[in-house]
């Protein structure tokens, strides 16, 4: 008699979440934290970047993969990844794959590691309209950093608020003791300077600025 010939079947099935998720910002040298969204307890995990493997998890042990090897902690049950001393060549695309239930599921997850914004620093360029007309412009700037995108400016002095690296402000009388400040951000940090515009006067032009002091006051009487 002919032993009976079994059929198994494996069925197999595999979700994917297709990436249009916004990218995860951390700053370099701290901690990015990649967190997915499943149901179910993992049977296996294996992350991957750009293609390569990063850390996987087979039920029982993990694997870690250079040069990720004592920088990543990955919970067994969540499946979220967390990456210390963030480097720049940290950014890019992660992969997960996860088994529940013999169920494949993918999720795509993107990276971007920032600098801290640098402090800013901030220089004066005087404007002679002629007479007692004097402005200058103030320029905020930053050493350029990653990414170069994505920093704003913005301007307080009394009260008010005003947007981009430049600033045009008058000068002479109580115009010259205003104080100027300078804020500059990114995604994940802020750094801020402040000017005087009395240092708009060059050593050189005390005396100018004494005479402008002086014809403003004799024009106001």
């Amino acid at each position: 008699m002919a032993a009976p010939c079994f059929l198994i079947y494996f069925i197999f099935s595999a979700s994917c979440l297709v990436d249009g998720q916004p990218p995860k910002y951390a700053l370099k040298g701290g901690w990015g934290f990649l967190k997915p969204d499943i149901a179910g307890h993992p049977d296996g995990i294996l992350w991957k970047y750009n293609g390569n493997k990063v850390v996987e998890f087979n039920g029982n042990e993990q694997q870690e993969f250079s040069p990720y090897h004592s920088r990543i902690i990955l919970n067994w049950v969540s499946a979220e990844l967390n990456i210390s001393e963030l480097r720049f060549e940290d950014s890019g695309d992660y992969e997960l794959e996860v088994h529940i239930n013999k169920a494949l599921h993918r999720s795509f997850h993107k990276l971007e590691v920032i600098d801290l914004v640098p402090r800013p620093s901030i220089s004066c360029e005087l404007m002679d309209g002629g007479g007692s007309n004097v402005s200058a412009e103030l320029l905020c700037s930053a050493a350029p950093g990653r990414p170069r995108a994505g920093v704003a400016f913005e301007w307080r002095t009394r009260g008010d608020v005003r947007r981009g690296p430049r600033l045009h402000i008058p000068l002479g009388g109580d115009y010259d003791d205003d104080v100027y400040s300078c804020n500059v951000s990114n995604l994940l940090s802020s750094k801020e300077a402040t000017f005087p515009a009395k240092d708009c006067y060059p050593g050189t032009l005390s005396l100018r600025r004494l005479n402008l002091s002086l014809t403003s006051l004799l024009e106001s009487l």
